[in-house]
């Protein structure tokens, strides 16, 4: 009955089937299809059958499938909070479910490594304009998209992670520490106004890196480049990037000093280190070497 359907096709006719039925479907799901039914498969009872884990615990352990997929890390992460056990883990008492230790992973593994050199300061935008949805259709906002690439960041560079809204906002775990409960952090501690000028003015007083990343979509409410400027013009190798997730028109930054990323792609990351390339060109060429691209 389900042998020969696939992608978003499946995930729209496995709404309400049966258990035997689910049973059935499962070796054939994929991708997005794959962990937007793990709350069914869930509910279901499957999950808690050992080839039922199996099944996918080798599906997402799989690291070229995973980036096959081309899953953003937000929804990754909305597949996590469907799993996320309780609060008494940090007491010890629930563990987390097997599928929710491999849903980690698949992030992890979906996210390309990043070749930094040098500290990063990180400021995740969570003002009241972030928390609109990027569609239509879809419910994830860009906060959402926001805070899981800065957390994902924070994983891979290390550095400093901060929230920004009316004020600055601490983030008070380590880079080692889970995705969701930064993420969870930085999306309950928003909602406000939009004063990156004062969040940057106390992020930089003990900031000496290498590189400031802001993800925002620049509706600010004060003069963000005032605090940048100074910190910029004491060390010629320092960076700036703006990651513009919403590609509004009004900029927060004029353009000399500050390179700007609009739109959002699975790829967004990799930018940061074309960017701070003395040789893009040559960065290039190596990446597409590596992986089996042509780059002219």
């Amino acid at each position: 009955m389900f042998g020969e359907v696939h992608g978003p096709i499946l995930r729209e006719r496995t709404r309400g089937i049966s258990y035997e039925a689910w049973r059935k479907v499962l070796p054939h799901l994929e991708g997005l299809a794959l962990i937007r039914n793990l709350r069914n498969l869930q509910e279901h009872g499957l999950l808690d059958r050992r080839e039922v884990q199996d099944l996918l615990l080798a599906k997402l352990a799989d690291p070229e499938r995973v980036r096959g997929w081309r899953i953003f890390p937000h929804q990754w992460l909305q597949a996590l909070y469907q799993l996320r056990p309780g609060d008494g883990v940090a007491q010890g008492g629930m563990r987390p479910h097997p599928v929710y230790h491999a849903l980690e992973g698949a992030l992890e593994a979906s996210v390309p490594r990043l070749d930094l050199e040098g500290e990063t300061l990180i400021l995740v935008d969570v003002s009241g304009s972030m928390y609109q949805r990027m569609s239509r259709k879809g419910e994830s906002t860009y906060a959402l998209a926001a805070a899981t690439l800065g957390a994902v960041l924070y994983r891979q560079a290390g550095g400093r992670l901060f929230g920004f809204s009316d004020d600055l906002i601490p983030v008070p775990f380590s880079p080692g520490d889970p995705l969701v409960a930064m993420v969870e952090h930085l999306l309950t501690s928003g909602g406000y106004g939009t004063c990156l000028e004062r969040a940057l003015g106390k992020a930089l007083r003990s900031f000496e890196g290498r590189r400031v990343v802001i993800l925002t979509d620049e509706q600010v409410a004060d003069d963000a480049y005032r605090p940048l400027r100074p910190w910029l013009l004491e060390d010629d190798r320092r960076r700036v990037h703006v990651i513009n997730l919403a590609g509004y028109a009004p900029l927060a930054f004029p353009q000399n000093g500050i390179s700007r990323i609009g739109g959002f792609s699975d790829r967004l990351l990799e930018l940061l280190p074309l960017l701070e390339a003395q040789d893009p060109i040559g960065w290039m060429k190596a990446f597409g070497r590596e992986h089996g691209l042509e780059v002219g």
